[in-house]
């Protein structure tokens, strides 16, 4: 075997790992991620009656594409705005 093929070997090998990655994708994950909490739209002289964590716990539920974003984008936060009255009933 004068002609060895190598790129055929790799480009072969290449394929079928962006195949099963791709297959894989498609399932359902579940990721839980720690992000910060920021609080927008603050004015001025106001305060909050309680304390607002620093960080919270979420989970993310969804196709393996839609999860990946999140480790495409990994500054997600957690936006609370403050200047609309809240109403608890």
């Amino acid at each position: 075997m004068k002609n060895k093929r190598y790129h055929i070997v790799i480009g072969s090998i290449l394929f079928a790992v962006l195949t099963w990655f791709s297959v894989n994708m498609r399932n359902e994950y579940t990721v839980v991620r720690r992000m910060p909490v920021v609080l927008e739209n603050m004015r001025e002289g106001k305060a909050l009656k309680y304390p607002v964590p620093r960080f919270v716990t979420v989970r993310f539920r969804g196709s393996g594409w839609l999860i990946g974003g999140l480790y495409l984008f990994p500054n997600v936060s957690y936006f609370i705005d403050v200047s609309a009255p809240r109403r608890f009933a």
